[in-house]
C-alpha cells in the first residue's frame, strides 16, 4: 500500500488501473488526462511559490514525463 502513497509511483498506479478498467484507447486518455491536471497543478504551484527558477524543478517534470 505504501507504494501508492509515494508520487513516484502514483501516476504508474493510475496508469495500471486504467487499464484493467478499460480498454488501450481509453486508459491511454484518462492516463494523459490525470498527467495534465497534476502537470497543470505542480506548475501553479510554482507559480504562487514565485520560483524564478524553474530549471531546478527539470528533473521532477521529467520523472513525471518517463512515467506517462
Amino acid at each position: 500500500m505504501t507504494i501508492v502513497l509515494d508520487s513516484r509511483f502514483m501516476l504508474k498506479c493510475v496508469k495500471l488501473n486504467f487499464n484493467d478498467l478499460y480498454d488501450d484507447g481509453k486508459s491511454q486518455l484518462l492516463t494523459n488526462k490525470v498527467r495534465d491536471i497534476l502537470m497543470n497543478l505542480y506548475y501553479f504551484y510554482l507559480k504562487v511559490d514565485e520560483v524564478k527558477d524553474d530549471t531546478k524543478h527539470q528533473q521532477d517534470i521529467n520523472i513525471i514525463d518517463d512515467i506517462g
